[in-house]
């Protein structure tokens, strides 16, 4: 009997290994090892876990994901399938999972959140989902599930996604929800650097600094260590932006080439953003179109990973070469702008 009841244990351990089952709710703060939980209740701003009979309130800004007891199959899936950018997969997947088989309402608003992003995701990217379809169903999940503690996400894929459409106040107001963030010094910096975006997109760079500025005092006081090293190079090339857009394009420059010569080659966003600041503050100078145009495409051919960074980066190529004559050049790479983000 008692030889029986192993083999049955470690059967069951085994077809739980297998098949992904996760037996609590899980949490994983930044910088931290993941929890095992009961997640009790939520709000925009805190995910309430028991861990042993023990409450904690668990600001919402300190949460580098979020997993569910017994979740399906589908959503790892999912996940997997956004980080390798194939969105339209991860789409596929979602659509397949009936709500009836969602037994937490949690799982209903995770799936309705995925959904969501995925939709934002295939926006960008130039896939069959417009900027204005992608925009109303983050909106529609806002309005659904109010209390989620993904809304603050949402709201930065929507201000992300409005400041794409060029739609400049829509975009601010988002980004000023996570700037007033309770609690959460991450979020409130992250809805500073949307505010800062779009500053920068309306050529204000004295007002981009003082946005900036708020950052680094943020990163300089210590309350965003989690996130560090992402917030300071956020920083420094914004501010860099600004420099530029201020006339101070050696500065800027400077700040540019520093960041690319100690990124690594794998990191593509940091990489992408260096070389785009770096175009931006070499388009300011008299006779230095061309090598604007090659700061530029290192972010066309190498570092085109963020779809926002490589519009810019083709969208400041055009312009330039408009510029400096060459109308072929300018078409071909409007082509390409056409083929990867649609028309």
């Amino acid at each position: 009997m008692k030889r029986l009841f192993v083999i049955s244990f470690v059967a069951v351990a085994v077809l739980s290994m297998a098949t992904g089952v996760q037996s609590a709710d899980r949490i994983k703060r930044f910088n931290e090892k993941p929890f095992d939980c009961e997640v009790k209740g939520m709000t925009p701003d805190t995910v309430k876990a028991d861990r042993s009979g023990v409450s904690e309130d668990i600001p919402v800004g300190e949460i580098e994901s979020l997993t569910y007891d017994s979740e399906p199959a589908q959503f790892q899936t999912a996940r997997r399938n956004i980080e390798d950018s194939q969105n339209e997969d991860a789409r596929t997947v979602l659509r397949s999972l009936k709500d009836n088989a969602l037994q937490r309402d949690l799982l209903k608003a995770e799936k309705a959140y995925l959904l969501a992003l995925v939709n934002a995701k295939i926006a960008q990217t130039g896939g069959d989902v417009t900027p204005i379809k992608a925009a109303e169903g983050l909106e529609s999940f806002l309005k659904a599930y109010p209390k989620y503690f993904r809304v603050y996400e949402i709201t930065l894929i929507l201000g992300n996604l409005n400041l794409q459409m060029n739609k400049y106040d829509a975009a601010l107001k988002n980004f000023e929800v996570l700037a007033k963030a309770k609690s959460s010094p991450i979020l409130q910096a992250r809805g500073l650097l949307g505010a800062g975006k779009v500053l920068l997109a309306k050529k204000d760079g004295k007002n981009g600094e003082k946005v900036f500025t708020q950052v680094k005092k943020l990163v300089d006081e210590g309350e965003l260590s989690a996130v560090e090293a992402e917030m300071t190079l956020a920083c420094q090339l914004g501010l860099a932006r600004c420099y530029a857009l201020q006339g101070d394009v050696d500065k800027a420059i400077k700040v540019a080439q520093t960041v690319i010569e100690k990124s690594s080659p794998e990191d593509t966003i940091t990489n992408a953003s260096a070389y785009n600041t770096l175009g931006a503050a070499l388009m300011t100078q008299p006779g230095k179109a061309k090598d604007a145009i090659v700061a530029f495409m290192h972010t066309h051919l190498m570092y085109n990973a963020d779809p926002m960074l490589h519009q810019e980066s083709l969208d400041c190529m055009i312009t330039l070469w408009r510029k400096l004559g060459n109308d072929l050049r300018a078409r071909e790479l409007e082509e390409v702008k056409a083929q990867r983000f649609g028309k």
